[in-house]
């Protein structure tokens, strides 16, 4: 990412702050994770086990942390498209980076949000980005998201969870064991609902990619508006 100023340092200040926040965001996951919020109960039957695990609710902050950095990384994208605009020479009134529900529908957005307005070398290269459904996951992603913290918080609850490691084959034979402390699962990650796509994806791993994304896109249109020379 580039510290020189530019036309596009306002986007960049908001990738950066969506990185604070994902950084604070882990920190809550982190002392979350901390307290063991999965509760196993352990039951012992001839030759095995049954587990049943009881899950604590994640922080509801973490939600407004998360709306947060969706906030910020749909904003670098729109101020840059008004970058784009100014940068040749437009009012860049009414101006947002165009998605889509289709490759088909693109060019209507392209109009509808006045993207057009930044010039053909700018569209061309925005179709290239593929902003729409079935095109770029991790892109298309920070629009729904965006939206969607909008009008429902994002309650990341669900975790992938695996139980108490058994040893199915003990040496010297015998039933199986379980290796570790039974009253607690051997992996816990949070992970997200289904929502935009990304249902059961892990959610830090996930925003990675999502911040990648949104600043891969500002770092390809900077050529557009850099000086000569």
């Amino acid at each position: 990412m580039s510290d020189s100023p530019s036309a596009f340092r306002p986007s960049y200040l908001k990738i950066e702050r969506a990185k604070r926040h994902f950084d604070e965001l882990h920190q809550v996951a982190q002392e979350y994770l901390a307290t063991n919020p999965v509760t196993v109960s352990t039951r012992e039957y001839p030759g095995g086990f049954a587990f049943t695990m009881d899950v604590q609710g994640a922080p509801e902050v973490m939600s407004a942390i998360l709306g947060d950095i969706f906030h910020n990384l749909r904003s670098s994208l729109d101020l840059m498209a008004a970058a784009l605009v100014r940068a040749n020479g437009k009012p860049d009134d009414d101006v947002y980076f165009p998605f889509s529900g289709n490759e088909a529908d693109l060019d209507l957005m392209i109009k509808r949000r006045n993207f057009d307005r930044a010039g053909d070398a700018a569209v061309k290269l925005l179709k290239e980005t593929r902003p729409y459904k079935g095109g770029n996951l991790a892109l298309r992603a920070v629009h729904d998201l965006n939206i969607y913290d909008k009008h429902r918080a994002l309650i990341v609850n669900s975790m992938q969870i695996a139980s108490p490691v058994i040893d199915t084959r003990p040496e010297g034979g015998g039933a199986p064991r379980i290796v570790g402390d039974p009253n607690k699962p051997s992996e816990m990650n949070l992970v997200f609902p289904e929502v935009a796509g990304l249902g059961g994806r892990e959610v830090f791993k996930t925003l990675e990619e999502l911040v990648e994304a949104a600043a891969r896109v500002v770092e390809s249109f900077e050529p557009l508006v850099a000086p000569a020379g």
